[in-house]
């Protein structure tokens, strides 16, 4: 029983020694696809008037499948595919399928480029979450069947990064809003669609894997980029503005207490290498001088 002690003192001073620092959200580069306030694959309507702060793209469907877009309404290009576009449209195919592919990119992958990272906060299995019942959110990935907003979302702070990863839908319901974080920061992975309510004001970047609806007098400082399409009603899409100071491409932060569960750690990362290895130099160090004591 006298052994118990140092063992115990063993184990403990490894447990602390391999433990790697947590890291939640990388906010991904979308590559050719960032220059888009709207990109859809299959048609792009609009009731005008709509205010669209950047460009916006239409492919591989023709440039015939826009509708309602005019270059006033539009503050960067309209891009197609072919010369049926609206007035004043750039036919540019091969630009067009780099930012659908750099798009699709980061939607179905993982890691430091895409979206789909591991959870901080699961939902999973409980049905669509409505975010407006655990506002405040701090950095993080949070991971839902569903995601539903009925009321306000805030996002505490500027910095940092948060991914809201749905299984399939995000609706929101008239005049809702979400408020803080910085909205280049913010990401929105669907698996399916999202329908953005009447009166709205929302945040972020929305990945659609269908199609992305923004009811009338919607207002959206992110992007709205779609693997089919994107429907639009006197809506305000503003690029997004960036928080000052904000690359609005890479950057991780730490797990915070309010972003849930642990964030996943890469065993292989240099920072659990090099703690392995400490504790297990730890360890037979330990191990020499209580075996000494023993002869």
């Amino acid at each position: 029983m006298k052994f118990v002690k140092p063992a115990l003192t063993v184990v403990a001073l490894t447990a602390f020694a391999v433990a790697p620092a947590a890291y939640a959200a990388t906010s991904p580069s979308l590559g050719t696809a960032a220059s888009f306030s709207v990109l859809g694959e299959t048609n792009i309507t609009n009731v005008p008037t709509s205010s669209i702060g950047r460009d916006i793209g239409l492919s591989p469907a023709t440039g015939a499948n826009y509708s309602g877009i005019t270059q006033a309404q539009v503050g960067g290009t309209i891009y197609a595919v072919n010369g049926f576009g609206p007035s004043g449209s750039v036919n540019n195919p091969g630009l067009l399928t780099t930012a659908i592919n750099d798009m699709m990119n980061v939607w179905s992958t993982g890691g430091t480029t895409g979206l789909d990272q591991p959870c901080t906060t699961d939902w999973s299995g409980t049905g669509p979450k409505d975010l407006t019942t655990v506002s405040p959110l701090g950095p993080g990935v949070y991971c839902a069947d569903a995601f539903l907003l009925t009321g306000n979302l805030t996002l505490s702070g500027t910095s940092g990064v948060w991914i809201f990863k749905s299984a399939a839908t995000i609706t929101t319901s008239s005049s809702s809003t979400v408020t803080g974080g910085d909205p280049c920061n913010v990401w929105w992975r669907l698996v399916s669609g999202g329908t953005i309510g009447t009166g709205t004001t929302f945040v972020g970047n929305i990945l659609a894997g269908t199609s992305i609806g923004l009811q009338t007098g919607a207002t959206l400082n992110g992007r709205a980029l779609a693997q089919a399409a994107v429907t639009m009603d006197h809506n305000t899409i503003s690029g997004p503005v960036c928080t000052s100071g904000s690359s609005g491409t890479t950057s991780t932060t730490p797990g915070l207490p309010n972003t849930g569960s642990a964030a996943s750690q890469n065993s292989n990362s240099p920072t659990t290498i090099v703690s392995t290895i400490l504790a297990l130099a730890l360890v037979s160090l330990l191990a020499r001088r209580y075996s000494s004591k023993l002869e």
